[in-house]
């Protein structure tokens, strides 16, 4: 059975079990996923409070909570999913750093949804899109040339464009 999560042989350790995008960065390193996932989550959070402070981002500040907090919950359920489905150990386990490092990607899809959406003051398409923007990653991938599986759609992009096809109102 091929697992979602490829093994990369590298020289410092011989066999690492990573991520399938890990293919595609340079040299396969695993590092620097991981430090532009982190760059960037720390570039939206920085983004919204500054939004929120001073520079006149209008929605309440709950969206951005809610967001991502039902984007890190749906990641957690669908992974824990995903790899009960496919025999394997949910990435998220093994220690805390390996939880911690496995939510920036639902973190960024929150930030962006909270930023990019509009729903007055329900907080209902918001959790929608957040939620369908994580789902999206398990439900639309692809097999790479190795074997496993990634995502092909952007999932914020995805979760937001959908949202505005389905909830008139939202802007």
């Amino acid at each position: 059975m091929i697992q979602a999560s490829n093994t990369i042989q590298t020289s410092s350790n011989p066999t690492v079990s990573v991520n399938a995008t890990v293919s595609l960065y340079p040299n396969r390193n695993a590092h620097l996923r991981l430090f532009a996932l982190w760059y960037f989550a720390i570039l939206m959070i920085a983004w919204n409070i500054a939004g929120h402070t001073f520079l006149g981002f209008e929605q309440s500040w709950a969206m951005p909570f809610v967001a991502v907090l039902s984007a890190c919950l749906a990641q957690i359920v669908l992974e824990w999913v995903d790899a009960r489905s496919l025999g394997r150990k949910p990435r998220f386990s093994g220690s805390w750093l390996s939880f911690v490092n496995f939510l920036p990607p639902a973190m960024i899809s929150g930030f962006a949804c909270a930023m990019l959406l509009f729903p007055n003051e329900r907080l209902g398409p918001i959790i929608f899109a957040s939620v369908l923007s994580i789902a999206s990653k398990v439900l639309f991938r692809i097999r790479l040339s190795n074997g496993s599986l990634t995502h092909f759609l952007n999932p914020s992009n995805f979760g937001i464009v959908v949202t505005l096809l389905l909830f008139s109102d939202v802007g």
